[in-house]
């Protein structure tokens, strides 16, 4: 565009006039920059998304408990946050087959890093259960935002664990048991609740499958790492993803899966 004085005009540009009404104006650009994030701590890889196809840092936290997350430079950031798992029981002889355990809680999102040194606490999963109920999973927290654990899985009736996000089925027929809540869908009458689907880490997966219980036989875990039921010893849910365990065989010989360990996840653009 030209200006009043015959000068050229431009968005976000800033001009200097050599003279008075000359038309004659020197150019000085500044083209504003994306604040490139700094940061170390956990397990760091490159990877493109397979949605934006941006190149992006990945931290991958998956030990159980506190690790340091060092930002030196801040900017914008994406999360995936998971809890632990609850691990399956082992029901309650001559009357049912364990129920499932219920996956950790998803949570995803965007924030704001900032110059400091951030604590990420992996949850860890709770072990599965003979005679009594199993404890529930332990929370995962990062950058102040919490994913909890799955709730305990109960062995005095035939409904699955639940989460804070998702129920757990029941299933009031013969022998057979319920299955957990997952981190993206309620758990049905016998197999576990499906995970949280997301592509943080460059390929689509999912994560937090709940255990699954008995329906006249074993039963596959929820998908996303969900521990199966079995004639025995409940399978356990996948480590890193939160997952459920699975129900045990209910004489009170076996106990349920344990509960898959949770994850955190944090990228920034490359």
């Amino acid at each position: 565009m030209i200006g009043f004085n015959g000068g050229l005009i431009g968005i976000n540009r800033t001009y200097t006039s050599i003279g008075a009404n000359s038309g004659i104006w020197t150019l000085d650009e500044t083209l504003p920059t994306r604040r490139k994030v700094v940061a170390t701590g956990g397990t760091v890889t490159e990877i493109t998304d397979p949605v934006d196809g941006f190149l992006y840092t990945l931290h991958s936290f998956t030990n159980t408990g506190d690790t340091s997350f060092v930002v030196t430079q801040g900017g914008a950031c994406e999360y995936l946050i998971i809890g632990g798992g609850s691990g399956g029981n082992g029901g309650v002889a001559a009357v049912n087959y364990g129920n499932g355990g219920a996956a950790g809680i998803a949570k995803a999102g965007t924030a704001t890093l900032t110059a400091q040194t951030y604590t990420i606490t992996v949850g860890a999963g709770s072990a599965g259960s003979k005679f009594t109920s199993s404890s529930a999973g332990d929370d995962s927290v990062a950058l102040g935002i919490t994913a909890t654990g799955g709730a305990g899985s109960s062995n005095t009736g035939r409904t699955g664990a639940s989460n804070a996000d998702y129920i757990g089925g029941t299933n009031s027929s013969s022998f057979n048991s319920g299955g957990g809540a997952g981190a993206g869908a309620n758990g049905s009458s016998s197999t576990g609740g499906s995970g949280f689907t997301s592509t943080i880490t460059g390929s689509s997966e999912i994560r937090g499958g709940g255990g699954s219980g008995w329906d006249g036989g074993p039963v596959s875990g929820g998908t996303g790492g969900g521990g199966a039921s079995a004639d025995g010893t409940g399978g356990n849910g996948t480590a890193n993803t939160g997952s459920g365990g699975g129900g045990g065989r209910g004489d009170g010989s076996f106990s349920g899966g344990n509960g898959g360990s949770g994850v955190v996840f944090i990228r920034y653009r490359k």
